[in-house]
């Protein structure tokens, strides 16, 4: 602990350089200041603010300005520490995380047994672990912070700190799959925020969403809706959270063929969040409901949210909406769709999407007796084929797609190149 300024009177004394006579004149003996400084006399607070003054007046004589309060000389050395490394870690907070300086200092902290700064950093080591997906990393510290509130008794008000720290142990084994440890872990967050009597709806809605997802994907959708409901009637969630527990109970009806159920929740949701994901799922089921123009109206306005915001799902959306035109025969409108969604889908290497954008091209330009303008597409479709070769699905589909374009227009000197190229790779459709 040599590092630390422990005894606060002698630091100011020597600052000042001064003796303890000096310090003591008017107020008590050098002998005394001397069993402060050693820790043979306690100091009170009647003494601190009498020492705290004469640091001031002394200071003042030698043109330093210090301005000592009397707290400045009560510290004890744990405050003193602890403060010292506070300051250390939440300058490592600032940065960008490293993990080998974060466990410097928690060996440090250990050493000095500040007991309050060792469960801040093993916790905040297991977030940063958690956000890089380093759960079972996570786990460990996670664990070390919960042991250490646990056996040390801490202030009532870190109840709610324990409860969070459970619900984030029981997510960790979720992204780690195992389904019933993770149950395990957020019923005793549930638990343990009822036996505590604890009020922060948005963390209860946090464990009581995470138990929804997790039965969720064990398919115990009777359990999950339970949780969901639970979690919607809390007063003080964000419309965030209201959103995210309102979609999955909406996927849920949907999975369990309940799509008029699905279709209410998605309306509801629809009164206070204008959200792309809930137009375009609300326009999936609407369309397998039979509603075709109300489907249509729901998956221009995902569009208009949805269209400069360039994402996967955008693509998604484009492929949509342009077999929403094609179905009323707006070709050109489809065509244009299918241009942004081929760039969309290429920005974003979905594979899988590229034979799609090119079929629906394909059925556009077809319906606007335009088929010879599919050439320009062509090359790039060859391209395809030359880079994804092995995937045996997609080239079936695009060879599939290439002869009925030949065979539409006769030109067989473009399908024998198609032939001569697929030949060239000796590949087989056994697989397909």
């Amino acid at each position: 602990m040599g590092e630390f300024i422990i005894n606060r009177i002698k630091y100011y004394r020597n600052l000042l350089r001064i003796t303890q006579k000096e310090l003591s004149e008017g107020l008590s003996s050098s002998n005394y200041i001397y069993m402060l400084e050693n820790g043979k006399k306690k100091l009170s607070m009647a003494m601190a603010v009498k020492l705290a003054n004469r640091f001031n007046e002394l200071s003042q004589e030698k043109g330093i300005i210090l301005n000592i309060a009397a707290k400045d000389l009560l510290r004890t050395s744990e405050e003193i520490i602890e403060e010292h490394y506070t300051e250390e870690f939440e300058d490592l907070k600032k940065g960008k995380y490293d993990f080998e300086k974060f466990e410097k200092l928690l060996d440090k902290v250990t050493e000095n047994k500040v007991i309050n700064l060792m469960i801040k950093i093993n916790r905040q080591i297991g977030e940063n672990e958690y956000k890089e997906n380093n759960c079972n990393l996570a786990l460990k510290y996670f664990q070390n912070a919960f042991e250490l509130m646990q056996s040390n008794s801490l202030q009532t008000e870190t109840s709610i700190i324990k409860v969070e720290i459970l619900n984030r142990i029981g997510t960790c084994h979720y992204k780690l799959f195992e389904y019933n440890l993770c149950i395990e872990y957020l019923k005793k967050a549930y638990k343990m925020y009822l036996d505590y009597n604890l009020h922060d709806d948005e963390v209860l809605g946090r464990i009581l969403y995470n138990l929804a997802l997790t039965v969720y994907d064990i398919e115990n959708y009777e359990d999950a809706i339970m949780y969901l409901n639970s979690a919607i009637e809390l007063k003080n969630i964000s419309n965030v959270d209201k959103i995210k527990i309102n979609i999955l109970k909406a996927n849920i009806y949907y999975k369990t063929k309940q799509k008029l159920e699905s279709l209410m929740v998605y309306k509801e949701i629809e009164k206070y969040e204008k959200s792309y994901l809930v137009y375009y799922n609300m326009s999936i089921i609407l369309r397998e409901l039979g509603y075709k123009e109300e489907s249509n109206e729901y998956i221009k306005k995902s569009m208009e949210l949805q269209l400069d915001d360039s994402s996967e799902v955008t693509t998604n959306t484009l492929l949509q909406l342009s077999y929403m035109y094609r179905e009323n025969k707006q070709y050109m409108e489809s065509l244009r769709c299918l241009q942004k969604a081929i760039i969309n889908a290429k920005r974003f290497l979905q594979v899988d999407k590229y034979v799609e954008c090119y079929e629906g091209i394909f059925q556009s330009l077809k319906g606007m007796n335009r088929l010879r303008e599919f050439e320009d597409y062509v090359e790039d479709i060859l391209y395809e084929i030359d880079i994804y070769h092995e995937n045996y699905k997609i080239l079936y589909r695009i060879t599939l797609l290439l002869f009925q374009y030949t065979s539409e227009i006769s030109k067989l000197d473009i399908g024998l190149d198609i032939i001569k190229k697929i030949k060239g790779r000796n590949i087989s459709y056994e697989k397909c």
